[in-house]
């Protein structure tokens, strides 16, 4: 059973994928439009509603912004737990694009990320399981504004293997990096099988990773900061990968 908070997180889980949605906590002393809202969505489909105290939801949000209400959900709709899964249930598309993340530990940037790849129909994201943050944490659940339920995200052990595999099955592997030699985003030309892969802000692409690459990209950037948030830079690439498709 997994914690998701906050009211666009819960309405969105509501409205797009109720199903997986167990109960839901909400805070006794709110009256207003939203938290109605909430309530004539558990009530028409007979999902548990508990009014409860400030204190009680805070305890089951870890003291987080859970803006008064807090739902269990039973987790991921879609069953893919493997890259064998993921690629099978993707085998017959003539055009698809992979994510793969190198060392995105914050949650909240984790799960934008997810949200922008759904919104853009990523077929699956990829993250490591060490070096990572938790798909599992409620932070990235909210963040994601429930994307996390209709997207594969998949943790692999060695995400050098799992981009082999992908070279195996029709994919590039396009690396976004700010190394010397990288084309600009705006010059180059996508596959209709592509691997994107996004590393960290503050370091980037791991060199073995990076290396595993068969294509390097820069996004140029005119101004004074030196560098995106790695979110932003996720939908910046996405958007410039599905224009040409």
């Amino acid at each position: 059973m997994q914690i998701i908070f906050g009211i666009h997180t819960v309405i969105a889980y509501l409205k797009q994928n109720v199903t997986t949605i167990n109960k839901v906590y909400i805070n006794q002393s709110r009256q207003d439009k939203r938290i109605t809202l909430i309530k004539e969505y558990c009530s028409s489909n007979r999902i548990e509603m508990v009014l409860v105290t400030v204190d009680k939801l805070n305890f089951l949000a870890k003291n987080s912004n859970h803006q008064g209400v807090v739902a269990e959900v039973l987790g991921t709709s879609l069953g893919v737990e493997s890259l064998d899964e993921l690629l099978n249930s993707i085998k017959f598309k003539s055009q698809s694009i992979i994510l793969i993340l190198d060392g995105i530990t914050d949650p909240y940037n984790l799960g934008a990320i997810i949200r922008t790849a759904e919104c853009f129909g990523v077929d699956g994201v990829i993250l490591p399981k060490d070096n990572s943050a938790n798909i599992h944490n409620s932070l990235v659940a909210k963040a994601s504004c429930g994307a996390v339920n209709f997207i594969s995200v998949i943790s692999v052990t060695n995400i050098n293997r799992s981009m082999d595999k992908l070279k195996q099955f029709g994919y590039w592997l396009v690396g976004s990096s700010v190394s010397i030699g990288a084309t600009s985003l705006f010059d180059f030309k996508f596959s209709a099988k592509m691997v994107i892969v996004m590393g960290s802000e503050e370091k980037g692409i791991r060199r073995l990773v990076r290396e595993n690459c068969d294509y390097l990209i820069t996004i140029p950037m005119l101004g004074k900061t030196s560098s995106l948030n790695v979110s932003v830079a996720t939908g910046i690439v996405l958007a410039s990968a599905t224009s040409v498709r």
